[in-house]
């Protein structure tokens, strides 16, 4: 796959899958709340967040530049599946925590597909 089309595709798959999670982290709040020690306003602002990052990610494949999509998006990657693990630190439940180190592998394996991406599209034509 040319580092446009995996870059493409990695970042539209982004957008669905933070939407999905933004908004299953945002209800799901009130149940999820006593095992990441976490007060349900701020469980629900981060699910607000996700889905928020979703749009921004849209409108960046929508309109920018992909290689600069690409590295903004895999560097809020980067940070979004360290802090995932941060917070599995906090979790009461061992289910809890291994879902949040589920979703921050997921994450970092989306950072992983635009660095590939961003290297593939840096590769003189001849190489690819």
């Amino acid at each position: 796959m040319t580092g446009n089309r995996l870059g493409r595709v990695s970042l539209r798959l982004d957008v669905v899958y933070c939407l999905i999670v933004g908004f299953s982290v945002a209800v799901s709040a009130p149940f999820t709340t006593g095992v990441v020690r976490l007060p349900v306003g701020v469980v629900v602002a981060i699910g607000a967040v996700v889905a928020g990052w979703a749009v921004i990610v849209w409108w960046l494949v929508s309109t920018k530049p992909l290689r600069l999509g690409l590295r903004l998006v895999m560097v809020a990657n980067t940070v979004a599946a360290v802090a995932l693990v941060a917070v599995s630190v906090t979790a009461t439940d061992l289910l809890v925590v291994g879902v949040l180190v589920a979703v921050a592998i997921e994450v970092a394996a989306f950072a992983l597909s635009q660095f590939v991406a961003l290297r593939r599209l840096a590769m003189p034509a001849a190489a690819r």
